[in-house]
């Protein structure tokens, strides 16, 4: 690559940083140091690795979408959703006060091309979910299960609402807690099991001006209800409109992924 079209492509990231509202001079530079860096690391690594080029091309592949990803995390309830809200400048997380209640990874990534806005729901593959409810079985202390069999489904929820019902008079345990976690599995499977007939789940995509929607992410959404499947959700994707014009912009016109 030439000198001359180095600069065109470092000119070209310097000003469509700079059209991104909110974000300062200072920042634009990083941004362009920082590709230049990667450039420079990418040169040396084709010339000292006999194998670097595919693998250096596929990265930037990566990279050259420029779109990062911002991670939020920590315990449950301390209020994640809360503070993305407040950051977003709109109420698109359910929140709830004390207890948990996004049941869910979510993600957050800007509409294209005019879209409408939407929540895609991710579901578990057949084994995932079965494998996720035997990790369950041994925090419960519970002799393990094939949640995808009828007959070892049906088993165990007569079990586990017989430990309950005899332990019924008793403080709550984080154990009981374990164990009505599995309840809301088996009776979620039960009642969606059309869903896993051809393999893994496609995605659902849900009008987001729809609020009942939102209630698949929270942890008592639509409870005793067929429509429940919080437990079957691998994760779930908000796809939104860009703010209007002067407006805050947390995803910074595409560029970035919550």
């Amino acid at each position: 690559m030439s000198p001359k079209k180095k600069v065109d492509k470092y000119q070209e990231i310097r000003t469509s940083l700079e059209a991104l509202p909110h974000i300062s001079p200072a920042q634009v530079e990083t941004w362009v140091d920082m590709q230049r860096t990667i450039d420079k690391t990418r040169d040396f690594l084709i010339r000292a690795v006999p194998d670097a080029q595919f693998n250096i091309e596929e990265a930037q592949k990566i990279l050259g979408q420029r779109t990062y990803t911002l991670v939020f995390f920590g315990g449950t309830g301390v209020g994640k959703s809360t503070l993305i809200n407040s950051l977003l400048g709109r109420n698109l997380l359910p929140t709830g006060a004390v207890t948990a209640v996004t049941g869910t990874i979510v993600y957050l990534e800007q509409t294209k091309n005019g879209e409408e806005e939407s929540l895609v729901l991710n579901y578990w593959s057949k084994d995932e979910f079965a494998n996720r409810v035997r990790r369950l079985c041994q925090l419960a202390e519970l002799d393990g299960f094939d949640i995808t069999n009828d007959g070892e489904r049906e088993q165990a929820q007569s079990d586990i609402n017989d430990i309950i019902t005899a332990g019924e008079d008793n403080a709550k345990t984080e154990r009981d807690e374990y164990l009505e976690i599995l309840l809301d599995c088996i009776e979620s499977y039960e009642n969606n099991k059309t869903l896993f007939k051809a393999g893994t789940p496609p995605p659902q995509s849900l009008a987001l001006e729809n609020e009942e929607s939102l209630k698949h992410l929270r942890e008592d959404g639509f409870k005793g209800s067929n429509q429940r499947q919080i437990r079957l959700i691998k994760s779930a994707t908000f796809r939104i409109k860009p703010p209007a014009t002067g407006q805050p912009d947390l995803l910074m016109g595409g560029f970035l992924r919550i």
